[in-house]
């Protein structure tokens, strides 16, 4: 839906250290909601993956929704009838 939306480098790098943060909390014992066997290394890889998709689609929503019309690439607003 929003692929069209690319996020920034610096965007990218935010939600690689956020997700990378995550799994080492899981892997450290300080996320009280993780109760599962400890991770593998291949576990740890697939969930950072799992996590920096899921920021990434809403960042990319919310990126969407939230830019003005007039900011968007690509689309052009109608003029009003009687504007300048």
């Amino acid at each position: 839906m929003n692929q069209h939306i690319e996020l920034t480098l610096r965007e990218k790098e935010k939600i690689a250290t956020i997700a990378k943060e995550i799994v080492q909390d899981i892997e450290s014992g300080k996320d009280p909601n993780y109760y599962g066997p400890p991770l593998t290394q291949s576990g740890k890889e697939q969930m950072l993956v799992a996590i920096q998709t899921a920021m990434e689609m809403n960042k990319r929503k919310a990126k969407a929704k939230f830019t003005p019309k007039k900011y968007r690439k690509g689309k052009t607003s109608p003029k009003k009838a009687g504007s300048r």
